[in-house]
């Protein structure tokens, strides 16, 4: 059996466990506590991670070969739910994603040693799907606005001139965001097609919007929230660029 290795591990992240450590630590720390009086907490057993494909083109989701039984992180291995990934290959609807393949996409593997951090002492499983282009299969992707010429989007929403394009790239934005924290997928794809807004997990996003939807319970039941917002550059000039983050969390309202 095979271990799908830490392959950006000393590159996008460290490899070393104890610098790993400190870095969560001091995340951690710095963390704002929440309002809600927490008087109990359940802990996953199984966790489902799903990332979109940024290296290879996928006509549908595709789950890890059958060889393989965990990801490996810095500060220790995961291993796969066996179980319910043989579950899901037997509905046919599945690709598989080749090991080599699987190890050059980062999108899946970027949250697992965080994951692995906030879970050490519990047994958990993980069940990693990447998510390709979902229109063959009739369904309806985290980064944010990839803006600029080396990413072939240039789009602004409309604005005074005097607005600089990093405010301009906020306000695509932000619309976008606003449909996932109104939890209607919807209007998310609604506001995706009319933008064609770069978001690296568009089809990720609508899955779950979708999820919450089918859940049988009302929306309000639900409260999806923006946490934070960044860019990595703030462009004034049409020759510069930017990639835009969001992080967003989903709560079951008591």
């Amino acid at each position: 059996m095979a271990v799908r290795r830490a392959a950006h591990a000393s590159s996008w992240y460290s490899n070393d466990p104890s610098e790993l450590t400190q870095l969560f630590d001091r995340f951690l720390a710095k963390a704002e506590k929440t309002e809600e009086n927490v008087i109990a907490l359940v802990c996953p057993r199984r966790v489902f991670v799903l990332g979109p494909s940024h290296h290879i083109y996928l006509p549908g989701c595709a789950l890890p070969p059958p060889s393989v039984r965990a990801y490996a992180t810095p500060l220790g291995e995961i291993p796969l739910d066996a179980e319910v990934l043989e579950a899901l290959r037997t509905q046919n609807v599945f690709e598989t994603i080749a090991l080599r393949d699987d190890e050059e996409e980062h999108s899946i593997e970027m949250q697992l040693p965080f994951l692995r951090y906030v879970l050490r002492g519990q047994t958990f499983t993980l069940v990693p799907i990447v998510v390709g282009d979902l229109r063959r299969s009739g369904h309806v992707a985290v980064d944010f606005c990839h803006w600029g010429r080396r990413f072939r989007y240039t789009y602004l929403p409309p604005a005074p001139a005097s607005l600089p394009i990093y405010e301009r790239i906020r306000i695509l934005d932000k619309e976008g965001a606003n449909t996932i924290e109104q939890q209607d997928p919807a209007a998310f794809q609604e506001y995706y097609e009319e933008t064609g807004n770069t978001i690296c997990g568009h089809n990720p996003i609508s899955i779950f919007l979708h999820l919450l939807e089918e859940s049988g319970m009302p929306r309000s039941a639900f409260k999806t929230k923006l946490l934070h917002y960044s860019q990595s550059s703030q462009v004034e000039h049409e020759s510069s660029s930017s990639v835009s983050y969001a992080a967003f969390a989903s709560s079951l309202l008591p």
